[in-house]
């Protein structure tokens, strides 16, 4: 989730993240009927490709969001009421939301792993670090 949190603050914070970082077409228009596409300015290409089970080959809710898993899981604890103990659900895993219901919106959700999502794959080592400017300050002499 780390990750994914600089990556939302290094392209424009809550307010701009999901227009830098959604693909300019394949999402559906919002709630109030605007187009929902993004710019992707930084080439992330993130697409609204929805979600699907374990359970079925079909993809729903296909332009409406898109879900990235994140590597980091846990385990809800539920409480019952009637008996009043504290329980250990099946294990989540966290996923970044990116919606077209509100351009927005970033955040992250609890997923049942039964459900599958899209992941976000990098091909190649990443670019080095530009060297950074030297000054010098005076002058050698022989």
């Amino acid at each position: 989730r780390e990750e994914f949190r600089v990556l939302i603050r290094a392209v424009g914070g809550d307010s701009l993240a999901t227009w830098n970082l959604k693909t300019t077409s394949g999402w559906n228009q919002d709630n109030d009927g605007h187009d929902a596409n993004g710019a992707d300015t930084y080439c992330f290409g993130a697409k609204a490709a929805g979600e699907m089970t374990n359970q079925s080959p079909n993809a729903y809710n296909v332009g409406e969001y898109g879900l990235f898993w994140t590597k980091e899981n846990y385990t809800p604890k539920r409480h019952d009421y009637t008996y009043g103990i504290t329980y250990d659900e099946p294990e989540e895993a966290f996923v970044l939301k990116i919606s077209n219901d509100n351009a927005q919106e970033v955040r992250f959700i609890g997923q049942r792993t039964y459900y599958t999502s899209s992941i976000r794959c990098l091909k190649g080592d990443p670019e080095p670090e530009p060297p950074l400017p030297v000054t010098i300050i005076g002058s050698v002499s022989d």
